[in-house]
């Protein structure tokens, strides 16, 4: 596609930190780069999950780590460049300063009294509780109780082909969008 720009994105090499600094400089000398973003030149930097029909507040986590990075491989930048080689080139000039933070790494270990909070709200994304009968009751009166913790693996439901898009601005100023997805409302 004519003037297209390819990017690549700058990933946490931390799992919890704070960021102190990004220099984009040697990335910017590169010939055929054309931008390294930041969360600070992100206007509207979060998606945002509308968590229909469960009568839950909206939750939304930043487009570009801002301040902190919270996970492994989160984005801290995004370079685009004319050439996926120069894009992918300059990435890697990209220094990240962190200052690094405790961190959680074990689901139960997070929910604990005084653990390290991923997000500023705590580490419970929703919290359901249902009170229903006597459930004490019916425990102390049942012929068996069966107790126990239960694991099952991670299941990631992907597509097959890459999760992409490529956009442009037409002459009349209108922006289009294609993007492989299901869902067009999340692609706003």
């Amino acid at each position: 596609m004519p003037g297209m720009l390819h990017g690549k994105i700058v990933r946490a090499q931390m799992p919890s930190a704070r960021i102190l600094s990004i220099d984009a400089s040697e990335a910017l000398r590169l010939p055929g780069v054309r931008a390294v973003l930041t969360a600070d030149d992100v206007p509207y930097n979060e998606i945002r999950e509308e968590a229909s029909g469960l009568g839950l507040e909206p939750v939304s986590q930043p487009v570009l780590a801002q301040g902190r990075v919270r996970y492994q491989g989160e984005p801290v930048a995004l370079v685009a460049a004319e050439e996926p080689e120069v894009a992918e080139r300059a990435a890697e000039l990209v220094v990240v300063e962190y200052d690094e933070l405790p961190g959680v790494f074990d689901p139960e270990a997070a929910l604990e009294e005084g653990s390290p909070a991923v997000h500023d709200q705590g580490n419970r994304l929703v919290v359901w509780r249902f009170d229903r009968g006597d459930v004490e009751g019916a425990l102390a009166s049942a012929d068996h109780v069966v107790e126990g913790t239960y694991r099952t693996h991670h299941v990631d439901h992907a597509y097959m082909e890459p999760e992409a898009g490529v956009g442009w601005i037409d002459p009349n100023g209108v922006l289009t969008l294609r993007v492989s997805t299901q869902v067009i409302e999340h692609v706003r």
